[in-house]
């Protein structure tokens, strides 16, 4: 069952999804969005998607998006500033890409993006959008 307030736990689980397991486990509440190189992309409302892989059904990654409640580390939620995350954290500029930043945070990797194309001041000033974690 999807728990839109669930914990963000970084490499097991978004939402009560958890990474590695089948998405016929998820039942009929998804959708699929495209496809592309082997990954089958999905949303699950309007706040969570996956990424699965089309071989073995196994879900690689989930992200929460606008209306998700669940928080990571139970401080860093969607809407807030990317600030404070990347103040509380130990980064390189190499983790920054094109509309996010690969935030490792006690020790595991979280990718947070604020869906804009800006560029590094701006990305530290916006909002989280999104939050994906991965196996």
């Amino acid at each position: 069952m999807i728990d839109k307030s669930a914990s963000i736990i970084p490499g097991v689980s978004l939402g009560g999804i958890h990474l590695g397991t089948s998405l016929s486990d998820l039942g009929d509440d998804v959708r699929l969005i495209s496809k592309h190189y082997g990954i089958y992309f999905y949303e699950i409302g309007s706040c969570i998607s996956i990424s699965v892989d089309c071989i073995s059904g196994l879900i690689l990654k989930i992200s929460a998006h606008r209306g998700y409640k669940g928080l990571l580390y139970g401080q860093y939620a969607l809407g807030m500033s990317i600030n404070p995350l990347l103040d509380n954290c130990e980064w390189k500029f190499d983790d920054v890409f094109w509309d996010g930043v690969m935030v490792p945070v006690n020790g595991d990797k979280v990718y947070i993006s604020s869906l804009e194309d800006p560029d590094f001041e701006e990305l530290c000033d916006s909002e989280i959008e999104e939050i994906t974690v991965f196996l």
